[in-house]
């Protein structure tokens, strides 16, 4: 996450500075130049993942401000940061497989993976933190189903873990 804050990451605009590429134009949309923020917010696939995560904030974020980002739509707000951590490890890494391997994931593909890694996620956590895990993993089930799932639906679910959790 460092390295997106400081814009450092080896996108084509860096990459062209350093005359490693031609062209800074965003090999998966062609629409843009491939900059930290188009690659996280603004290129079609992230800006779909956001959209479904009912998190529009995201799509006009600058990544030097990425921390001031706040939650929403039943997003828990303890441990955000490493929720969003996950969400554009995701990104980049569906960046990759197109740019290094021309294979194109989907909304569906990349949501599975973050949830997969939020299941990860929920064996480092602690005890009293597992329940967060549980939570994401409910919101990238909920975002595949379609984009702007809403707040009633998330705090339903949250509802039923913190309730389930309490009962434990």
């Amino acid at each position: 996450m460092w390295l997106l804050t400081q814009k450092r990451i080896q996108c084509r605009t860096v990459l062209l500075k350093k005359k490693v590429v031609q062209s800074s134009a965003c090999e998966i949309c062609g629409e843009a130049d491939e900059t930290p923020e188009h690659i996280m917010c603004g290129c079609n696939l992230a800006k779909e993942l956001w959209q479904h995560l009912n998190m529009p904030s995201m799509l006009a974020v600058d990544m030097d401000s990425i921390h001031t980002i706040t939650p929403r739509g039943g997003i828990p707000h303890d441990k955000f940061p490493t929720f969003l951590a996950l969400v554009c490890w995701h990104l980049w890494k569906a960046r990759n497989v197109m740019v290094f391997r021309n294979e194109l994931q989907s909304l569906s593909q990349v949501l599975a993976a973050c949830k997969h890694a939020a299941e990860q996620w929920r064996y480092r956590f602690s005890r009293k933190k597992k329940h967060l895990a549980d939570a994401w993993c409910q919101i990238f089930t909920m975002a595949r189903q379609g984009p702007f799932w809403t707040l009633g639906r998330a705090l339903i679910v949250l509802g039923t873990q913190i309730s389930n959790r309490i009962q434990a």
